[in-house]
């Protein structure tokens, strides 16, 4: 295991920028209009699928540690959520996996352990440089509770925050600083944001009541969600790490509230997705909202559900799912142009995506999707 993991850290400071040729055939995406948008313009991606390898069931994929090599998790969803369930002997257990010469036939053949676990990964995010590996790992089977740990490169799993963590969030602030949400009380839930520096100090967000929905961050600068309880209300926070200055770029009286942020790898805009009930029409939806630093509304594009979204690492695109009630040929994942407006349908999957990453080139494509196990999926483009 020691001889695997090390092989991830060298991976890791030697990430390659060369793209390897794979035979294959697929069509650019279908010209759609997405009739939400402000614009509409159709965009034509130059995305093209040449390969897609389905993983097999039980696998969740996370990350990249290099372009050649992803994390992932053996990850049984105990359906009956007992603790004497049956589940696989290496559940848990966390993985790489090489990305070249991956094959449908054989998709584990270059499967390498590296750390084994017997309780579930919630969240898994490789620092900048991947020389360390930030996981959550739960502890109650009923609740959404973890112990926050860091994996380094001498295999070495250091727990930095035993009280109860939010199972699914967490964002590297900056190289040496992970952000993640705390959960403390009783009957009344308090929750509060913790960066923890790797030279020891910790910074502490805590907003006046409510809990937090999600945590992200670009350029030294974190954004977190917090949704009010006693006062219905939701805000979207901007915190500064190097000036420890915040401010609140949104401020949402009314559902649907947003629930996750994403900011463009480019800084200059955030994409937000919000979900809930429209007091107007009485109708559940998800709206994924693209806005300026200050929270100026630019697209959005409607949805009847929605869980993730995920910009492309240029900044110029980024995938959302769209579905409708009933269910039409249209339904699908989307990649939407952020300066034209236009979107393009991708067929990629029939199950709900939960998580997106892409490779540092933005040639491979991990999702990671749920119906009633993980199931994880790489995609290939020219």
């Amino acid at each position: 295991m020691r001889q695997s993991l090390m092989r991830f850290v060298a991976l890791a400071l030697l990430i390659s920028t060369s793209t390897t040729a794979f035979n294959g055939c697929g069509s650019p995406g279908k010209k759609v209009t997405v009739i939400n948008n402000p614009s509409e313009s159709v965009y034509n991606s130059n995305l093209r699928v040449i390969k897609t390898v389905d993983i097999g069931q039980y696998w969740r994929g996370f990350d990249w540690i290099s372009e050649d090599r992803f994390l992932l998790v053996k990850q049984y969803v105990d359906l009956e959520q007992g603790k004497n369930a049956v589940r696989p002997e290496d559940s848990y257990d966390i993985y790489s996996l090489a990305s070249i010469g991956l094959k449908a036939s054989d998709p584990l053949r270059s499967l390498e352990e590296i750390k084994k676990g017997d309780k579930e990964i919630g969240f898994m995010k490789a620092s900048p440089g991947s020389s360390r590996i930030f996981f959550v790992e739960g502890t109650d089977y009923n609740l959404p509770n973890g112990v926050a740990k860091i994996l380094n490169h001498l295999e070495v799993v250091t727990a930095i925050q035993s009280n109860p963590v939010k199972l699914r969030t967490g964002t590297w602030v900056d190289y040496d600083t992970i952000a993640f949400v705390t959960r403390a009380g009783g009957e009344k839930i308090k929750e509060s944001v913790c960066l923890y520096n790797f030279d020891g100090t910790k910074t502490v967000l805590t907003p006046k009541e409510g809990y937090i929905s999600d945590v992200n961050s670009f350029g030294g600068i974190l954004y977190y969600i917090t949704v009010g309880t006693e006062e219905i209300r939701n805000e979207v926070i901007a915190y500064d790490s190097k000036t420890g200055k915040q401010r609140i770029i949104i401020d949402v009286p009314q559902a649907p509230f947003v629930q996750k942020i994403f900011p463009s790898p480019r800084g200059d805009r955030l994409a937000l997705l919000m979900s809930g009930t429209n007091k107007k029409t009485g109708q559940y939806e998800s709206t994924l909202l693209i806005t300026d630093l200050d929270g100026n509304q630019k697209l959005q594009v409607k949805s009847s559900s929605m869980f993730t979204a995920s910009w492309t690492p240029d900044g110029k695109g980024i995938l959302y799912e769209r579905r409708t009630t009933p269910e039409s040929a249209t339904d699908g994942i989307y990649l939407l142009d952020v300066n034209s407006g236009g979107s393009t349908l991708i067929e990629l999957t029939d199950k709900v995506p939960t998580e997106y990453s892409w490779s540092p080139s933005g040639k491979k494509l991990l999702i990671s999707k749920y119906r009633t196990q993980y199931e994880t999926t790489v995609v290939y483009f020219d």
